[in-house]
């Protein structure tokens, strides 16, 4: 049975003609027989990036084979009517992987895109991508919903707030029933994303902050797949505006595409389906699940990462969040990755640790039984000399601020707000986060650090 890979860019232009070409090269590399088929029949990309032997791609109705072994091209002049004897029908073929290169349309491209086994959508690290891609997701989740809950009074307020609805927004006007449907149906959902034109490597950790702000959004799980490059040469030489065999070497794109769809094979399963619901995620009781269940690095190096991401300033996710509701998720980060600590510490060191008994006490303190509220650590005063004594110590390291800001990697304004002690304006779990990784460095107790600052 062939497995059927659906790539579109809500934005025009964004590149899936490009990537749909590319994947198909990395998985014909790897011995898979693969069609292509083109449905941006108004643009006709493929036709300039698969060699085909004296065919126009947009007659083709059938497979036609290409240039490259095991690899065929189909071109739709006009969209599919009847999308389930279509999808069973290339399901049922001969090829292992079918790639559907979909328009950016939504009309077009969203009732197979929604029948996927893997449907992935790519944006670029600009504005007017990721407002489309926000856009593009809202729309296909509304249409999800309404096939996949079967009730009326949801499909109902969804509808009238179809637009800019959020899960917030939602699910507390739900009935208790309601809400059970409504959280399975948003669990189901099936939604991979990959960033085209990526710059530097600290938009992948943006990439991942950007997926789970969605998930906080919409309360669907969004994975994060990879992020493919952008080679001029590439450009230039794939449209026969150059000397092809000057041209040798390796494609980045295919070699990329090829180390996400390893990554994926490695895992067992494309996408897993029926995962927990990210908003309403218990945070003492499933710390891993609210980043992913699926992560290759342990609870709190993954928080820390996608604490990170979310800290960007000006970065993808402020382009998509309100700014309370990004400092929200982050004390709500902040929260789990002191849980995800505990729970890693008592795996080897036992329950009755002392440590472990004091992060528990603050744990306890900063994270609230649901995401419905999150209650603020009550501060002592803290004594005069907690600054003091903290910018001591790091002259007796020989430290300047921007020296223990590289090494703890808190912010140096924050640690010269900590030394002047006028931390009223950063969140006591985040202070206590930052006051962890300082006294790290100065190898200092964090129980002395903790009770100078009356936390």
């Amino acid at each position: 049975m062939a497995h059927l890979i659906a790539i579109c860019s809500p934005k025009s232009g964004g590149g899936a003609s490009s990537c749909a070409v590319a994947l198909s090269r990395a998985l014909c590399a790897k011995g898979k027989k693969v069609v292509v088929v083109d449905f941006a029949h108004a643009y006709g990309a493929l036709q300039y990036l698969v060699d085909m032997p004296g065919v126009a791609i947009a007659d083709c109705t059938e497979a036609v084979a290409t240039s490259l072994p095991n690899c065929y091209v189909v071109g739709l002049a006009s969209p599919v009517e009847d999308c389930d004897a279509w999808v069973a029908k290339w399901r049922d073929s001969s090829f292992d992987v079918v790639v559907l290169d979909l328009p950016s349309s939504f009309d077009e491209a969203s009732a197979l895109f929604l029948r996927a086994d893997l449907p992935i959508l790519l944006a670029a690290p600009e504005p007017t991508s990721l407002m489309a891609l926000v856009r593009w997701i809202r729309l296909a989740i509304n249409r999800h919903l309404a096939a996949a809950s079967g009730d009326v009074g949801i499909v109902q307020e969804i509808a009238s707030n179809s637009k800019y609805w959020e899960f917030s927004d939602i699910y507390p006007k739900l009935l208790p029933n309601q809400q059970e449907l409504f959280v399975r149906a948003l669990s189901s959902f099936k939604c991979a994303f990959v960033l085209n034109h990526r710059r530097d490597n600290s938009e992948s950790l943006q990439s991942t902050a950007l997926c789970h702000a969605l998930g906080m959004m919409f309360g669907i799980d969004v994975g994060y797949l990879g992020a493919i490059s952008y080679d001029d040469r590439r450009w230039f030489y794939e449209r026969q505006l150059g000397d092809v065999s000057l041209f040798v070497r390796e494609d980045p794109m295919v070699r990329e595409w090829g180390d996400i769809m390893r990554n994926l094979a490695e895992h067992g399963d494309w996408i897993s389906h029926d995962r927990d619901c990210l908003p309403t995620i218990q945070v003492q009781q499933k710390p891993r699940q609210f980043l992913r269940a699926t992560t290759s690095v342990g609870a709190r190096q993954a928080y820390r990462q996608l604490w990170e991401g979310y800290c960007r300033d000006h970065g993808m996710v402020s382009m998509i969040m309100k700014p309370d509701k990004v400092a929200h998720i982050l004390t709500l980060l902040e929260a789990a990755w002191r849980r995800a600590d505990y729970n890693d510490m008592a795996a080897t060191m036992g329950k009755d640790s002392g440590y472990i008994s004091g992060e528990m006490q603050a744990v306890t303190r900063c994270v609230s039984d649901s995401f419905a509220a999150v209650k603020r650590c009550d501060l002592s005063p803290s004594q005069p000399d907690a600054g003091a004594f903290l910018q001591k110590r790091r002259l007796e390291f020989q430290l300047s601020v921007l020296q223990l800001a590289i090494r703890s990697r808190v912010p140096k304004s924050v640690i010269e707000a900590i030394e002047s002690q006028h931390v009223e304006s950063i969140s006591p779990p985040r202070l206590q986060a930052y006051l962890f990784e300082i006294a790290k460095v100065l190898d200092i107790s964090f129980d002395d650090v903790k009770h100078r600052f009356g936390i």
